[in-house]
């Protein structure tokens, strides 16, 4: 019996010691592991540095360094440059200031372009209304022979006289009043449509100027089957749509 108890107790003491052994045989293991990594990182570190170092990008040469824009930009040496929308809107505040900022050189000429035919659209419909519009008034006036506006709508050479009251001469100038008046108000509404639209691509333009899409961006359909009325048995033939991304 004592013979047992001893050889149990024995037992338990080699087992703690293979136990204690084993761990820290271990923790050894694993500190010289770390120890082993961090060396190999500081000699990485170590070695890159080395080689950024001999790169003929860290030359004062602007010759030799213009040649390589991206590792420039990874160096620090030319910070990546990022608008801002607000920044953007004001600029916009200008035709085609907006684009300019947002380094959209081939907007500019569109925007100013469209700016350029409107005003003059508002200014040339503008000038007509007025004229048929003054016309027509001093046409209509009680005494029309004092008034010289509507003389230039009669033949040339015509005596005015024979043209008061003559109704063909107050409908072309009325229908020219309201034609050119309807254009002057059209081309103001396209006008500030074009205005806003300079604003509104130079805020998108401004907000996503980093947005890249996905080349994996695809489409996928695929037959599917549904059911309307759950309670109900059967099912409904149908397509269902994947997007990935």
């Amino acid at each position: 019996m004592k013979k047992d108890r001893k050889n149990s107790f024995l037992s338990r003491q080699v087992l703690i010691f293979c136990t204690v052994l084993l761990l820290f045989v271990g923790r050894s293991w694993g500190i010289c592991a770390q120890e082993e990594s961090t060396s190999n990182l500081a000699s990485d570190v170590i070695s890159t540095e080395t080689t950024l170092s001999e790169l003929p990008l860290l030359e004062t040469d602007g010759t030799t360094l213009s040649q390589y824009p991206t590792l420039k930009n990874v160096l620090g040496t030319s910070p990546l440059w990022r608008p801002n929308s607000t920044t953007a809107l004001l600029c916009a505040i200008i035709p085609g200031g907006g684009q300019l900022y947002n380094r959209k050189y081939w907007k500019i000429p569109l925007v100013l372009g469209a700016t350029t035919a409107c005003l003059y659209a508002i200014t040339w419909n503008g000038r007509l209304y007025n004229e048929y519009h003054t016309a027509y008034v001093d046409f209509m006036n009680p005494n029309p022979l004092e008034k010289d506006s509507w003389k230039g709508f009669i033949p040339q050479g015509a005596d005015p006289k024979n043209y008061v009251g003559d109704a063909n001469i107050q409908n072309r100038l009325k229908k020219g009043s309201e034609l050119y008046r309807r254009n002057r108000d059209l081309s103001i509404i396209v006008s500030a449509a074009v205005y806003l639209l300079s604003f509104i691509d130079a805020y998108v333009d401004a907000e996503l100027f980093d947005f890249e899409v996905s080349p994996n961006l695809s489409l996928v359909l695929a037959p599917a089957t549904t059911s309307f009325y759950p309670e109900k048995a059967g099912f409904l033939p149908a397509v269902s749509c994947s997007l990935n991304f």
